[in-house]
């Protein structure tokens, strides 16, 4: 049925419907034989899908816990401000460069919130970002979800950096940027 074109503007009135969906009825032995092997895989991704999201839950736990552990130092470590440790550029407007399919990954808000999911491409390489630069959300609006989130860029040339994204680039040598990372995040 999903290959049957409609004109969608009529297609679910009920003529419709009663007139062009055909249904095989085989015998019933045969369907109720295709229900409970079809029931089965139902509850089978039912099971799973709930064993999996108890797991993941778990998981995010651990890694909270873990990170707050991780990240946690006493007053004997170093302390040094931002500023001393990064060069920062703010991005640049690109809404009117949007071109799905362009070249470059425009790097805003929803593309850090959705760890990359969702994108808008640009031909235009407005603000270019390279390899290792974290890439922090400095104002989302409307919902303010995704503020103080980062990205860390895995390769120059893909990207490029909208308003309202800003860029730090770690300028020493004795931090490991992907640590920064983790801190920032």
């Amino acid at each position: 049925w999903s290959k049957k074109y409609y004109n969608y503007i009529i297609k679910a009135h009920p003529s419709v419907i009663r007139d062009e969906y055909l249904i095989p009825i085989p015998p019933i032995e045969v369907q109720r034989e295709i229900v409970r092997i079809l029931d089965n895989f139902t509850e089978l991704t039912a099971e799973l899908t709930a064993e999996l999201t108890a797991e993941l839950t778990a998981r995010e736990k651990q890694y909270l816990y873990y990170k707050e552990e991780l990240l946690s130092f006493d007053d004997k470590i170093k302390i040094l401000k931002l500023r001393d440790i990064v060069a920062f550029k703010n991005g640049k407007g690109h809404e009117k460069e949007i071109d799905m399919n362009g070249q470059f990954v425009v790097v805003n808000s929803k593309f850090i919130s959705t760890n990359s999911l969702v994108k808008k491409y640009t031909n235009k390489q407005i603000c270019p970002v390279y390899t290792n630069d974290i890439l922090i959300v400095m104002s989302d609006l409307p919902n303010g979800k995704a503020l103080a989130k980062c990205f860390i860029v895995d390769e120059n040339d893909k990207y490029t950096l909208n308003q309202r994204i800003g860029c730090l680039t770690n300028i020493r040598n004795d931090i490991d940027t992907k640590f920064l990372y983790y801190v920032l995040n």
